[in-house]
């Protein structure tokens, strides 16, 4: 038989105990059993699945804590009436009910992980606010200390087993190093942890909430902005790359962080049909990479009934015209480059050409009969002309190249400005069709009943049926 000693040396191999902690628990405060429930076997397998989640945020939340130096974990049983909720909480409270019906089978998986501050003697709560109301939920249905009409006795004892003790003991909390009432803290040092507050509360709700695309943008905008904020606190080698930072928080890659980012780019109406899942998070940052009034293309295509492809091949318009553009101007830029290079030698050419002049001139009043050295500065200034020469010729032919790309410029706005005229007239064919269609039941419909009432008439001078049908074969022939 094994003793004491050998089973807690095992184990502490299989895992690592915080004993420190938990003797200044057990030296404070009796407990009947402090301990998380553990998950029976027969399980749903999406309990399963929300265990995993909740490790990860912990496991996310710890990280924030070890780069800042503080405990991994504080343990405290805390009073309800101590608990509030945290007001930067903008996450709606969702199937509490359902929740609180595996917190009574299961027990609750997980602590919630609160903030304390001293000056009003609270916890805010970071994570868990679904967890709590879930707790008051079940207390407030079972906690008057016995069975009712509404109730059975087997979900009775689950409450006894797996609820109560909450109630009587207070509520299972990680404590976390108070934000305010520090004397000894900077003012810096609490705005930090504000924001790191902030951070722990959007990873931990944001974790379990992936399933609407507006809603992980808003959060990871924000995630940005916060550590954006943290970089601001930071020296030098403390600042991080917030987009890698943010993609590591979601377990998703910079350049999808980047795409979420530029959904704030999108004009208003976008932005809406984009928060009513109307349009995709891909067509979004697609759409995004247009102008204002490019957009507004988008918008009235997307009201006129467009269907998708319709979209994408305007959106696919808009951006090869807006590329096209981008390289004249940017063909256009390196022409102006080589000529401000080619103006700089042509003046370099001139001053050289008027010193040669004025070297030569000296030359002919000062040095009679040194013919050879006349004959070489005359050499040297035809040279140099012929050089100003070729550099003027160079500066037209660029002004000509700009010309010509300016001209294929203006043409690629143009059709920027109307991209996709196929598109519109087709568009108008489809609604004329629509109409036509209207229009031709209409008169069918109409004919059918004139041709039934001339049938019965007394032989009235009207026209026939037929007459009438071989117009309207004449009016539709195209």
């Amino acid at each position: 038989m094994q003793s004491a000693k050998e089973r807690i040396c095992k184990m502490a191999e299989r895992k690592k105990y915080n004993f420190e902690n938990a003797a200044k628990i057990l030296a404070t405060k009796t407990l009947t059993d402090p301990v998380i429930p553990v998950k029976e076997a027969d399980e749903p397998d999406q309990d399963k699945n929300r265990e995993k989640t909740s490790t990860a945020v912990q496991a996310k939340l710890r990280q924030i804590e070890n780069e800042r130096g503080e405990k991994a974990f504080n343990f405290h049983l805390v009073p309800r009436e101590k608990l509030v909720f945290n007001k930067d909480n903008a996450y709606p409270m969702e199937m509490i009910e359902q929740l609180a019906d595996t917190i009574l089978r299961f027990g609750l998986i997980h602590n919630l992980e609160v903030l304390y501050e001293e000056e009003t003697d609270s916890y805010v709560i970071e994570s868990g606010e679904r967890r709590t109301r879930a707790l008051d939920y079940l207390i407030a249905k079972f906690g008057d200390g016995r069975e009712n009409a509404e109730t059975d006795a087997a979900e009775y004892k689950m409450y006894l087993k797996n609820v109560k003790q909450y109630a009587d003991e207070g509520y299972p909390c990680n404590v976390k190093k108070k934000i305010a009432g520090d004397d000894e803290s900077s003012e810096e040092e609490q705005i930090r942890a504000k924001i790191e507050s902030k951070i722990r509360l959007r990873i931990a709700n944001e974790e379990v909430r992936r399933e609407d695309p507006a809603r992980t943008q808003a959060a990871v905008r924000e995630l940005h902005n916060l550590y954006t904020q943290l970089n601001a606190l930071a020296s030098g080698r403390e600042r991080i790359n917030v987009n890698e930072k943010v993609a590591q928080e979601f377990g998703v890659s910079a350049r999808q962080i980047k795409t979420y980012m530029s959904i704030d780019k999108l004009i208003p109406e976008l932005r809406q049909l984009f928060e009513q899942n109307s349009i995709t998070l891909k067509n979004g940052a697609n759409y995004a990479k247009l102008s204002e009034t490019e957009q507004r293309e988008i918008v009235a295509l997307i009201q006129n009934g467009g269907d998708k492809q319709e979209r994408k091949l305007l959106t696919d318009q808009l951006v090869a015209a807006q590329k096209q553009i981008k390289q004249r101007e940017a063909e256009i830029s390196t022409l102006e480059k080589t000529q401000n290079e080619v103006l700089a030698f042509k003046s370099q050419q001139e001053e050289k050409i008027r010193q040669l002049r004025e070297e030569l001139e000296n030359s002919v009043k000062s040095t009679t009969g040194h013919q050879a050295e006349l004959e070489e500065t005359r050499e040297r200034l035809a040279d140099a002309e012929a050089e100003l020469k070729r550099y003027e010729q160079l500066v037209k032919k660029i002004e000509r190249e700009k010309e010509e790309e300016r001209i294929k410029l203006e043409k690629e706005t143009r059709k920027k400005m109307d991209p996709a005229p196929v598109m519109r007239a087709a568009l108008q064919v489809e609604n004329l069709l629509q109409m036509i269609a209207g229009v031709t039941a209409e008169f069918k419909d109409i004919l059918d009943k004139y041709a039934a009432a001339y049938e019965a008439s007394d032989g009235e001078e009207v026209t026939a049926p037929e007459e009438y049908r071989e117009k309207y074969k004449q009016v539709t022939r195209l």
